[in-house]
């Protein structure tokens, strides 16, 4: 007989509940409520009232977390006024540069044009 003999006579086979019997017996034979409790000092710090150390630490949550994003914004409208200020002092060099150039180039004399071919002339061979 191979395995799938066996499994197609199993599923031939009606489903038999447990007995009550034995239901009866092992509940009976099972220790009272087996709950997982936390550790003994844990319990005892917040049995006078957990819901409010429950309160306190999730307002201690809240306000970390309010910190956090006030710094957070605080540092970005630093960065954007220091960069605001050196946009500022950049502009300013560039617009006295620009005069500066301007005024040299107006001063400058005109000056006669001169080829910029530094070719020698070709020798016509004769």
């Amino acid at each position: 007989m191979n395995s799938n003999d066996f499994e197609k006579e199993l599923k031939a086979q009606p489903f038999k509940g447990v007995p009550p019997e034995w239901k009866r017996a092992i509940i009976k034979a099972s220790p009272p409520d087996t709950k997982v409790l936390p550790p003994s000092w844990l319990r005892e710090l917040l049995w006078p009232s957990p819901f409010a150390w429950g309160t306190l630490a999730i307002i201690w949550i809240a306000i970390a977390g309010f910190n956090f994003a006030m710094r957070d914004t605080d540092n970005r409208q630093e960065s954007v006024q220091t960069d605001y200020a050196q946009l500022r002092v950049a502009l300013e060099q560039k617009r006295r540069l620009q005069t500066e150039a301007e005024e040299t180039f107006a001063q400058r004399k005109p000056e006669a044009v001169k080829p910029r071919s530094y070719a020698r002339p070709r020798e016509i061979a004769g």
